[in-house]
């Protein structure tokens, strides 16, 4: 029976933490990753004090496993993601590492005949950090790496942070997905998520954009090597350029401008390729004084005329603009 409670509080703690750490963006992985992980931890509790609460707990954890599956897989396909390798890999590791820590605890419970609470809290403990260090190994490194490396140079931990990243985003990719057949709305919807990843190349890499044929034909005219983060560079450079076709033809070299002709360039130009947070004043705080005159301009104009709603509008809207100029180069 204690084994067999070890095994859903593992099960459940697992994926309660994978469902988090998918895309922490997500409300709905968010929520029902939370959920599931406070369910496991009471679960855990109950195992430690004794309680034989295994059949209520278990149909709670049923409940909202089931939820967080069609969280997960709504995620996958909004993404243009595969979602089966990842969660294969995800679940083998944990548990891997859960029974490299767990077993020699429990063996030494049974040999010497030891159930006490402290020793299951000792068993599930173990089995608790195994999963967790597994499910949050890449933001661990890159957190050991920037300490490690910290009077070097920061392209070398930047690099390892990249190539680590591109590594994990390897079992998301769906090589199989027909671009080309996909309907207007579901194509916008990709752009849309590779526009909010542009400035973050590790993010963008797991993007089902990198597979079009366009960066393909790309890499091989510049004769870059084909692979993860060149495609996910050449999607940002494309990106990039049809962002730049948004710009009013009547600029005149002008970086900005608060008319009605703008609005769309400026909503995906400053957030996106520069950077720019309006509405948080930490951001204002970190960048004051290094911004460029037309990028201090539009800041004031984001944050005086512009609501964040009506901001988010606009990015949808130049989003499937976007989408279209890309979907005319396929």
């Amino acid at each position: 029976m204690l084994l067999i409670s070890i095994l859903i509080f593992s099960i459940a703690w697992w994926f309660g933490l994978y469902l988090i750490s998918r895309d922490v963006r997500d409300v709905r992985l968010l929520a029902a990753g939370t959920a599931l992980v406070i369910c496991a931890l009471f679960a855990g509790y109950t195992v430690i004090a004794g309680i034989d609460a295994a059949l209520p707990v278990s149909i709670v954890l049923l409940v909202l496993t089931l939820i967080g599956a069609v969280a997960v897989r709504s995620n996958a396909r909004e993404r243009g993601e595969r979602l089966l390798p990842h969660v294969i890999r995800a679940f083998d590791y944990s548990m891997f590492a859960a029974l490299l820590f767990g077993v020699p605890v429990a063996l030494t419970m049974a040999l010497a005949q030891i159930n006490t609470l402290p020793m299951r809290a000792l068993l599930l403990v173990m089995v608790g950090l195994a999963v967790a260090v597994q499910i949050f190994a890449d933001p661990l490194e890159n957190a050991i790496d920037r300490f490690a490396f910290k009077w070097f140079p920061p392209q070398l931990w930047q690099a390892r942070r990249d190539l680590r990243a591109a590594a994990s985003a390897v079992p998301r990719l769906n090589p199989a997905l027909d671009l080309a057949a996909l309907d207007e709305a579901e194509f916008s919807r990709l752009t849309r998520r590779a526009l909010s990843d542009m400035g973050d190349l590790p993010r963008l890499s797991a993007s089902a954009l990198t597979y079009l044929p366009t960066i393909e034909q790309r890499l091989k005219q510049r004769g870059a090597p084909d692979n993860t983060l060149e495609r996910a560079a050449e999607l940002k450079t494309l990106l990039c350029e049809s962002i730049e076709r948004l710009k009013p033809r009547e600029a005149n070299g002008a970086g900005f401008g608060a008319t009605d002709a703008w609005r769309h360039y400026n909503a995906l130009y400053f957030p996106y390729i520069i950077g720019m947070k309006p509405y948080s004043s930490r951001y204002v705080d970190d960048v004051n004084g290094s911004l460029s005159a037309d990028s201090h301009a539009a800041l004031e104009w984001f944050r005086v005329s512009v609501p964040e709603r009506t901001l988010h509008n606009w990015q949808t809207a130049a989003a499937r603009l976007v989408a279209q100029d890309i979907r005319e180069r396929i």
